[in-house]
């Protein structure tokens, strides 16, 4: 009886001489008599080719034009090749080398027919593996030595493509020249605007000074696409297609498909790779053939610190053990392995604020990462403290820069710091100014930030003066107003509020007899500023607040027991405000013949918004006795886990306009989104870090709003939010005045900015003055700025007019 190796290998040689169905028959016998998964894969491969064959043979006659159709088969033909149908690419190739036979088709031919040989020698080694062997590796290294063993097939399909990528870069359009040496293909030129290219030029000016830099446009100006164009300039030169210069793109999971589609849209010439999601075995095969032929690998800061060991190493090579030592003097990383690291070319990091704490298991896995250049991409480079300005600087430069992290804050951050508050001297203000100065001056070469402000036109014939002849008139912004609608607290708000101020561990606090933290009490204030029912379900059971229904439990959440929408709103200033604006959104659309208002509602609390959700469609009704148009609410937050349901949410709010409201936590949904069909922004709670209602904010008033844009921060009087609002305040006069920020050092701006905070608000967090129905903030914003009129005009200052109008008089103590 012939043994079943005998009967593969004589069914591989029927193969070769083309007689599949033969051949077929063979390996289905072995796997009769074998029942080996390997012989079975065999099987299906081969029934896959005969349907293939037997469905191009079914085919009717081309048409008589030979070439079109033979350019036809060779896209069908890549298309094949690049999902690994080698056989069936073949037999396409073939066909459309019998219509129009041609070089370049039998080059391409020739490289396919050696790559299957060598794919059959491998099979061939595979079956004669013995199962000991087999059985005897390591699950945990079997993905690389897969990797290794078939190395030398890879390196032949790179080939294979790399042929058919550089075919297709040769007829391309001509490049256009962006600076001597540096070009860039006309398609993305022509694109790109004024502001634009001077950002790819400033990033080219940095590679050629070998050093990193930090991106920081604002939001929503196109950093992602400018880094798309330089990336392209660069990797399709000559010098780096010669010698396969490689990038690696790290972003958030929430942004990964937005790099992918860009890429693909302005760069498709370039190899690009998503390391995410796949199998360990799929990414390391991606990973060594980004490490072996050039070209861009994607993936996410969380895939980088669960997997830095395979992204530091070079996957062709010989494995080896790797480890790494961080220690926290210096934050230094010390790699102890044997084999040979990986040296990317670039190493890109959008929302690179993600590394602005260096002890995080993200920041320590960048740094062990090699690199020649490093580029950071974020609107926000500074969001709580100028700590994290020397934590991006110190890995762009790899701490030849800004020093050692004591030097900084010794030498910088605490004068300049101290400079910013009320009670400062006026030695302590000009030391701490010309410390900013001095800063600024060091990282001006390496840091380069427009705001919307400065770069974007007002008016159509604003950027004629200066954009070239027939560019698109996008570039343009609509007007943007940010309101601060300051709220009073409800009845029930402030009796919880000043019982809790009365407890003992609160004045403990108070009087500084305690040396823990006062972040558990502050939580609990900032709940009680929303909606007292943010409180767990025993606090809420002790303040006696009834309920008479249950929120739905959505995704593991846990159950919360509500009143009726009527409670809701009784128990809170918020929640009525956002009420009674909405339904006037309604009311002036019927008034004026307009589409309505389509708002984004963001919170730090999913409980939060799942009572606004309940509010705003009982408004609904309501709104059938006015006659006025229902509400209907789309919910963006951490339930929806997949990417792919994000996506189709906002899909669907973008598709459909009778989608009036969307409800979205910060977490989610104020990062990395673009969400232009929406127009007015409410802010419920605001954040410690002014950064992350900015970018909330960023999700609508970006490139490409057609429309004017206001936005609504909701702030209790009197209030932990109000004085959370000074810290903002504050905090952004820092930021503007060590990173260069419009006017920063600037007369006007030192004479107002260090009044606002003093050293003792920490113990004024946990007051409540005797009146609430007071804010002393807005009283002090009024008398510095009374003079600066609103950019404003009939239809908003009628708006306006209601919100400090007679019908929210109970609610709102001023805008």
């Amino acid at each position: 009886m012939t043994s079943p190796s005998s009967m593969l290998s004589t069914a591989r040689t029927l193969f070769e001489e083309g007689k599949t169905e033969e051949s077929l028959r063979l390996v289905q016998a072995a796997y009769k008599i074998t029942q080996d998964p390997k012989v079975l894969r065999k099987v299906k491969r081969l029934e896959a080719i005969l349907a293939e064959e037997k469905e191009n043979n079914s085919k009717t006659p081309p048409p008589s034009n030979a070439v079109a159709d033979a350019q036809l088969l060779e896209e069908k033909a890549r298309c094949l090749f690049l999902a690994g149908n080698l056989s069936a690419a073949l037999v396409k190739l073939e066909k459309a080398y019998s219509l129009c036979p041609t070089d370049k088709l039998q080059r391409r031919i020739d490289r396919l027919n050696t790559l299957l040989k060598q794919r059959a020698q491998e099979d061939e080694a595979e079956d004669q593996t013995s199962e000991s062997s087999a059985s005897s590796e390591s699950g945990e290294d079997e993905p690389k030595k897969n990797i290794h063993r078939s190395n030398h097939l890879d390196k032949l399909a790179d080939k294979t493509i790399n042929l058919s990528i550089q075919e297709d870069r040769s007829k391309s359009v001509s490049d256009m020249e962006l600076l001597p040496g540096f070009c860039l293909p006309k398609t993305i030129y022509e694109k790109l605007y004024s502001y634009q290219r001077e950002g790819v030029a400033w990033l080219w000016k940095l590679h050629k000074k070998s050093c990193g830099g930090i991106l920081a446009d604002d939001m929503g100006l196109g950093k992602t696409f400018q880094t798309i164009a330089f990336l392209a300039g660069y990797l399709n030169s000559e010098e780096s297609l010669r010698k396969r210069r490689t990038a690696m793109v790290l972003a958030p999971v929430s942004v990964l498909n937005t790099w992918q589609s860009e890429f693909s849209k302005w760069a498709p010439s370039l190899r690009v790779f998503t390391y995410y999601e796949a199998t360990k075995t799929a990414r390391l095969r991606g990973l060594a053939g980004i490490q072996r032929c050039g070209g861009i690998l994607l993936t996410t800061y969380t895939t980088c610190a669960a997997g830095v060991r395979d992204l530091a190493v070079n996957q062709n090579t010989a494995i080896g053990t790797w480890r790494s030592k961080f220690t926290d003097d210096n934050l230094s990383t010390d790699l102890n392995f044997h084999g040979e690291t990986f040296t990317w070319d670039y190493l890109v990091l959008d929302e690179a604020h993600k590394i602005k704490n260096p002890s995080t298991k993200a920041a320590k896995a960048v740094r062990a990462l090699g690199s020649n250049h490093r580029l950071l991409l974020t609107g926000t480079a500074v969001q709580n403290n100028l700590r994290e300005l020397w934590s991006l600087y110190d890995f762009t430069h790899r701490g030849q820069l800004l020093g050692s992290q004591k030097t900084f804050l010794s030498q910088y951050e605490k004068p300049i710091t101290r400079s910013r508050e009320r009670d400062a001297t006026s030695a302590e203000r000009l030391h701490g100014k010309l410390m900013a100065d001095s800063l600024y001056k060091m990282i001006e070469p390496y840091f380069l930030r427009r705001t919307k402000a400065d770069v974007l036109f007002n008016t159509p014939a604003e950027q004629a003066a200066t954009e070239p002849q027939g560019r698109s008139q996008k570039g343009t912004l609509p007007r943007k107003n940010e309101i601060v609608v300051w709220l009073y607290l409800s009845r029930l708000q402030e009796s919880i509020y000043r019982d809790f101020l009365k407890l003992d561990h609160v004045k403990e606090l108070l009087f500084g007899t305690t040396k823990r933290s006062p972040l558990v009490e502050l939580t609990i204030l900032k709940k009680l500023c929303d909606h007292p029912r943010l409180l767990s379900t025993d606090q809420c059971a002790n303040l006696g607040l009834d309920v008479s229904r249950a929120l739905p439990a959505r995704g593991g959440a846990t159950e919360i027991r509500v009143p009726s929408s009527e409670q809701l709103l009784q128990e809170s200033g918020k929640l009525s405000f956002l009420a009674r604006l909405l339904e006037q959104f309604q009311v002036e659309a019927v008034e004026s013949g307009r589409p309505a208002h389509r708002t984004l509602v963001f919170s730090q609390s999913l409980r939060l918004l799942d009572m606004a959700e309940l509010v705003i469609l009982d408004i609904n009704k309501s709104n059938e006795r006015h006659g006025l148009p229902k509400h209907r609410v789309l919910r963006l937050d951490g339930r929806l886990k997949k990417l792919s349901e994000r996506y189709d949410v906002l899909e669907q709010f973008d598709r459909d306009p009778s989608y009036t409201v969307m409800l979205l936590t910060t977490q989610v949904g104020g990062v990395g989104l673009t969400i232009l069909s929406a127009d007015r922004v409410v802010i419920l709670d605001p954040s410690w870090n002014p950064a992350v209602d900015a970018q909330a904010v960023d999700r609508v008033y970006r490139i490409g709003q057609k429309s004017n844009v206001v936005v609504y921060r909701l702030i209790t009087c009197a209030t932990v939010e109000e004085k959370i609002y000074r810290r903002q305040v504050f905090k952004d006069s820092v930021i503007r005045q060590t990173t260069g920020g419009k006017n920063a050092g600037a007369q006007s701006d030192e004479t107002e900015l260090y009044r606002y905070f003093t050293r003792q608000e920490l113990r004024a967090l946990f007051t409540l003055s005797e009146n609430i129905r007071f804010s002393a903030t807005q009283h002090q914003l009024a008398q510095l700025h009374g003079g600066h009129k609103r950019n404003s005009d009939a239809d908003l200052d009628a708006h306006l007019a209601f919100i400090s109008g007679p019908k929210m008089n109970d609610l709102v103590f001023q805008i």
